[in-house]
């Protein structure tokens, strides 16, 4: 029965694709259209919702910042030992 309606009517098997998709919980009027992509006028977006998940994830993180400090200052520790090394080595006439 199956090869008999494929073979009758093979356009509706290719006809109607599945699509899915994954959107935030703020956003909505989210439908998937696969003959037009111009839905993007039509959405709703939860402006509140949304800046209070973004706060929540993105929060500041200062490791590498500190990391960049410690960096600068052993190297500026370096150099001024390297300059305070080479005044004792002079010889003064």
């Amino acid at each position: 029965m199956l090869e008999i309606i494929q073979v009758d009517s093979p356009w509706i098997w290719g006809f109607h694709p599945k699509s899915f998709s994954l959107s935030h919980a703020w956003v909505g009027n989210t439908e998937s259209n696969l003959m037009a992509n111009n839905t993007l006028k039509y959405k709703d977006i939860n402006e509140s919702k949304r800046l209070n998940n973004i706060k929540s994830w993105n929060k500041p993180n200062f490791i590498l910042l500190y990391f960049l400090i410690f960096i600068i200052f052993i190297i500026f520790l370096s150099i001024l030992y390297m300059i305070r090394k080479k005044e004792k080595e002079k010889i003064y006439d």
